[in-house]
């Protein structure tokens, strides 16, 4: 029976938990490896967050900031337009 899902802190899935062995190494699980497609010697970005650490693939996390950054733009975009439009109003 496949335990209940839970939600971390950041939002993301919480699979259980795994050892720091004597060298810093940690095993990713399997189920959370075959989900993120993982393979082995994939570079992995490390980041400590609030006295978190946070793995994430290298790819996945390029990805997650191209299109964070796509959205900004967007923002920005929009913003500047309205900006445009206001002064021509005032005018």
């Amino acid at each position: 029976m496949k335990a209940p899902e839970m939600k971390g802190p950041l939002g993301g899935e919480i699979h259980g938990t795994t050892i720091l062995g004597a060298r810093g190494q940690v095993v990713v699980p399997q189920e959370v490896r075959k989900k993120l497609k993982l393979k082995q010697n994939d570079k992995m970005l490390v980041i400590s967050y609030n006295g978190m650490v946070i793995l994430a693939s290298t790819a996945q996390f390029n990805s997650y900031i191209t299109g964070y950054v796509k959205r900004i733009n967007l923002i920005k975009n929009k913003i500047a337009k309205v900006g445009k439009t206001s002064h021509r109003k005032g005018a």
